[in-house]
């Protein structure tokens, strides 16, 4: 496996890795339909989210910033927060693997460009905690690139699978309803499941 704690102590790769604000805005569209054009708020969703495979953090900011209250951050890395994102989630930071993660439950799961970083005999028992720590009813977003994805020589992604094994994957574990899929930048596979 990567030595993501190697990487993230690197100024070059923590500068021009990591995540898009792409697939935080797509979440983000889906979030506000969901809690100001449905009855979310009266059957229950609360406005709380877990950002798994968190990265540096950034997402996690914006979501604050909108008001989403981030109960929630996992990361293999213990550093991998940036140090401004760092001194405002510390209490709800945990270094796990995402399968092994306990963080407090949610309405909202967040997990983009992490699932294809997941060993494959990983990857179910990560979408199953996924889904055990996201609150009913709930929602739970995954975007999961499908390519190589190579830095200094050192393939990045355990898991490269096409779009069609990976939604047989999340179709086969998640208890609820695909509410929306997309073949989003450089084929990755974008979804939005609602858990009734």
């Amino acid at each position: 496996m990567v030595d993501y704690e190697k990487l993230w102590d690197s100024r070059e790769y923590r500068e021009n890795k990591g995540r898009t604000y792409l697939y935080c805005d797509l979440f983000l569209s889906f979030y506000n339909y969901v809690m100001n054009d449905t009855n979310a708020l009266a059957i229950g969703v609360r406005d709380t989210v877990i950002d798994w495979g968190c990265g540096k953090g950034i997402h996690a900011m914006k979501f604050s910033d909108m008001g989403i209250d981030v109960v929630g951050l996992v990361d293999i890395a213990k550093n991998s927060l940036n140090e401004d994102v760092s001194a405002i989630f510390e209490d709800v930071f945990e270094t796990a693997h995402v399968k092994d993660a306990q963080p407090q439950p949610a309405s909202f799961s967040y997990c983009a460009d992490v699932l294809e970083h997941v060993e494959e005999e990983d990857v179910d028992a990560s979408i199953l905690n996924i889904v055990r720590h996201t609150l009913r009813p709930g929602f739970i977003f995954f975007n999961v690139a499908t390519k190589n994805d190579e830095w200094k020589g050192e393939e990045l992604h355990a898991t490269i699978k096409d779009q069609r094994w990976w939604m047989d994957k999340l179709i086969d574990l998640i208890p609820g309803m695909c509410i929306f899929t997309g073949n989003m930048s450089n084929n990755a596979l974008s979804t939005f499941w609602h858990l009734g």
